[in-house]
């Protein structure tokens, strides 16, 4: 990856693929990865503009799943697998379902790669557990566009 003319890219975030430009956050970082381990809910609250989205991204991400690699070469499975999901218009369930799917997919243990079921988030992650042996870290990303894309209707597909 060549460097780009300017570290900075304004209103948007960094990835997980821009992670090298992305730097002199980790304190933030390492206190992420410790509370994501550690607790069953970890928030991260912030001011709009402050850099959580490139946080969870660029710094967050990288480094759980390179720890989800090692723990799977080691023994044979991952200890923490990393979810991020932040597509909250349409569908969710569906969407995070295939977001789900995508990232146990390279710590599946055994040979049939077994499709999630979908509909049920429940019942996709009973499933992602089952053939991970992992716990999954279930990062959501600027949740609060959920609240604005979605009707309060019950209905299937929701979360909530």
């Amino acid at each position: 990856m060549s460097a780009p003319d300017s570290p900075y890219i304004g209103l948007g975030y960094y990835t997980e693929d821009q992670a090298d430009l992305f730097f002199g956050r980790d304190a933030e970082r390492k206190l992420i990865i410790t509370n994501l381990r550690a607790a069953r809910l970890t928030l991260l609250y912030a001011q709009s503009g402050v850099g959580k989205s490139s946080l969870l991204r660029a710094a967050v991400m990288p480094r759980l799943r390179r720890g989800a690699e090692e723990s799977y070469e080691r023994r044979g499975s991952a200890a923490h697998i990393p979810v991020l999901f932040s597509a909250w218009s349409d569908e969710p369930v569906d969407r995070f379902t295939s977001q789900l799917q995508r990232a146990i997919a390279p710590f599946r243990r055994g040979e049939n790669p077994t499709e999630l079921p979908r509909g049920s988030l429940t019942e996709a992650f009973g499933a992602a557990v089952s053939v991970t042996d992992a716990t999954l870290l279930v990062i959501l990303d600027q949740f609060e566009e959920y609240l604005l894309y979605q009707s309060t209707e019950r209905r299937p597909g929701r979360l909530a």
